[in-house]
């Protein structure tokens, strides 16, 4: 128990250490539950798709990503570029999403590229750089690619190109994203939220 309490310590916005919930985490994820895990069944494809949706803005095309890509300081394009590996170097690395050609073809490829740091740029920029499960602004310097469904449980090719695809990802800040890892959205809350709720008091 008093483990648990000192990974809180006075930070609002933190864990500890990466992959901790800090309280303001704990506290919104906890408030936010109708909107999140009592609202939506996240072992299902269509309302995974549904819950990714509002944060997709239409508006912001592939184009003006690049653009903005283009704009940013060579440290922030290389930390795009290195976003969101979810295959690692096995089978399924040639299976990223690298957004589409100008017919709107689905472009797979290895992650590490311009074409998937453009749509990792995009991804902010659509999410209007904000934390999808708390709300909370995003830091540049920490944040990360989120699967909703996590990739690593994927059945097959088929299953893994749904989970690394827009429809399954939204951005989120470091911290969260490492404390979710590879669990599914019932376990994340089960096992890092709900049994840290009474140590908000």
């Amino acid at each position: 128990n008093m483990m648990k309490n000192m990974k809180f310590e006075d930070r609002l916005n933190s864990g500890a250490g990466i992959g901790e919930l800090g309280r303001n985490d704990i506290q919104i994820l906890n408030d936010r539950r109708k909107d999140i895990i009592d609202k939506y069944d996240f072992n299902d494809k269509d309302s995974v798709k549904e819950f990714t949706s509002q944060f997709k803005d239409d508006n912001i095309t592939d184009e003006y990503a690049e653009t903005v890509f283009n704009a940013m300081p060579k440290s922030v394009r290389d930390q795009l570029t290195n976003k969101g590996n979810a295959a690692g170097g096995g089978p399924r690395s040639k299976l990223h999403y690298n957004g589409t050609d100008k017919d709107g073809n689905v472009l797979r490829g290895t992650s590490g590229g311009k074409s998937r740091a453009i749509q990792m740029m995009k991804l902010l920029l659509q999410s209007d750089f904000k934390d999808a499960y708390t709300g909370l602004p995003l830091d540049l310097n920490s944040w990360d690619l989120e699967h909703v469904m996590p990739a690593s449980a994927a059945s097959d090719d088929d299953d893994f190109q749904f989970r690394e695809s827009p429809d399954n990802w939204v951005a989120s800040a470091f911290n969260v994203n490492k404390a979710k890892g590879d669990m599914s959205m019932g376990d994340f809350y089960k096992g890092r939220v709900d049994n840290m709720v009474d140590r908000l008091e």
